[in-house]
């Protein structure tokens, strides 16, 4: 029987063998281009950096990523962001977009990295990289002579957990760019103050005085009008109603409540009053509309909502929403999302610019396992009420207000990498120890 002389438990006994540059060969084609970063891959074996594999996702397996993502932005509280952001940031209402953006990715990534599915992925693919780095290490080993049959010793589960550890092997997953990626089906609702009962109380005095001083009537082509009753009286707004988010909105348009009751001439005058008659029953009144927006719109919206509600004030985000009329103009109206309520068929006469500082509710239209604690669990959606055909056919446009010099939050995967780096450093130390193979197994889920 041959004496073992040569025993391969490590990536250092592999570079004893070949050198670093072999060793790195070898790696690099057993990898064979299935990491995030395929073209540097030996580059990033010889400098020690972590290897992420790539998860190759379909477009199933982002769209459930986005479902996330939206449960997650439905948690005014911010207790999925533990850890990501700063508490005091939190708790002073003083989250940014891009603190949200990049909590969002870690988040996700966290999210991922522990499902049951893509960690038994990966037990798979690294058991397939490994058994072709074990071959290379073999075939060239035995070309060269520096293995002799039957006296060398190759332990796998040693040799396959010291690489899977020194190189921090795990998937990659690029959520920054997947988030970029999303488009959201957003629900923005708007109002001055959260429980005032003023807007009720206004609609409420139009109703009333719409059923003393206006009839029904009938055209020739079957279209149905007011008409005035002989007792009519022009309608004036009750002294002690205060300001609510409908003469905000009407201010946009260049005109008033009173003027539009009584005199509607434009278009937004006349679908505003319909609108009005509509909606006597709102209880909680808000101006609501529905757009499809990319997710830097919708996390300026949430950041703005986020910090109202922890606050009482909302962060200047350095953007204004203007919603425009014509062919992309998102449906918009009187809403009440707490019991259910609204018209939603306001047309605009002029662009207005969303109050950033009136956002109470920014949510994603999905509704699912991941969001019936949130947000979208909590409020009805106009879509809930009106079942539009298309509901979010319309769209917002952004403008900067500012110049925006902040320092960028760090991306999710560039904070996964320094994490991977650090827990991985210590194993390219001159005193490592490392332990029999069996122990360093990775305990991946059957």
């Amino acid at each position: 029987m041959s004496e073992i002389k040569t025993k391969i438990r490590t990536y250092n006994d592999v570079i004893d063998l070949f050198g670093e540059e072999k060793a790195a060969d070898m790696l690099s084609e057993a990898l064979d281009w299935s990491t995030i970063d395929p073209k540097n891959d030996k580059k990033n074996i010889m400098e020690r950096k972590p290897l992420l594999l790539d998860p190759y996702m379909t477009y199933e397996d982002e769209d459930y990523c986005k479902h996330i993502v939206a449960g997650f932005l439905g948690d005014r509280d911010l207790d999925w962001a533990s850890g990501f952001i700063d508490e005091e940031k939190i708790k002073n209402g003083q989250v940014m977009p891009a603190d949200l953006k990049s909590a969002l990715s870690m988040a996700l990534d966290n999210e991922l990295s522990t499902s049951w599915a893509y960690l038994d992925a990966l037990s798979s693919q690294c058991a397939e990289i490994f058994n072709k780095f074990a071959g290379y290490i073999e075939s060239a080993g035995l070309a060269r002579g520096v293995l002799v049959p039957g006296e060398y010793e190759l332990d796998h589960d040693a040799l396959n957990a010291d690489v899977s550890e020194r190189f921090n092997i795990q998937y990659g997953f690029q959520c920054d760019q997947m988030i970029d990626a999303m488009q959201f089906d957003m629900t923005l609702i708007l109002t001055e103050k959260v429980d005032s009962m003023d807007g009720y109380r206004l609609i409420q005095s139009v109703c009333d005085w719409r059923e003393e001083n206006l009839e029904v009537i009938e055209d020739a082509e079957n279209n149905l009008d007011y008409g005035k009753v002989p007792s009519y009286v022009a309608y004036e707004r009750p002294a002690d109603i205060g300001t609510t988010i409908i003469d905000e909105l009407c201010a946009s348009q260049g005109t008033a409540v009173e003027k539009l009751v009584n005199y509607p001439t434009t278009k937004f005058e006349r679908t505003m009053r319909d609108e009005l008659f509509e909606a006597s029953a709102v209880n909680e009144t808000t101006i609501s509309l529905m757009a499809k927006v990319p997710s830097s719109v919708f996390l300026d919206a949430v950041a703005c909502m986020d910090s109202r509600y922890m606050s009482g004030h909302t962060v200047d985000t350095g953007h204004a929403f203007i919603v425009s009329p014509g062919t992309y103009e998102p449906y918009i109206g009187i809403h009440d999302p707490v019991y259910g309520a609204g018209y939603m068929m306001v047309d605009l006469d002029k662009p207005f610019e969303i109050p950033m500082n009136r956002i109470w509710i920014a949510m994603d239209d999905y509704k699912g396992p991941e969001t019936k604690e949130g947000l979208r669990g909590m409020y009805h959606s106009p879509q809930d009420v009106s079942a539009f055909s298309d509901p979010f056919c319309g769209s917002v446009s952004v403008t900067p207000t500012r110049d925006e010099k902040q320092e960028p939050a760090k991306s999710g995967l560039e904070a996964k990498r320094d994490a991977c780096a650090i827990s991985a450093a210590h194993l390219d130390g001159p005193n490592t120890e490392i332990p029999n193979g069996k122990n360093m197994e990775r305990d991946f889920p059957m």
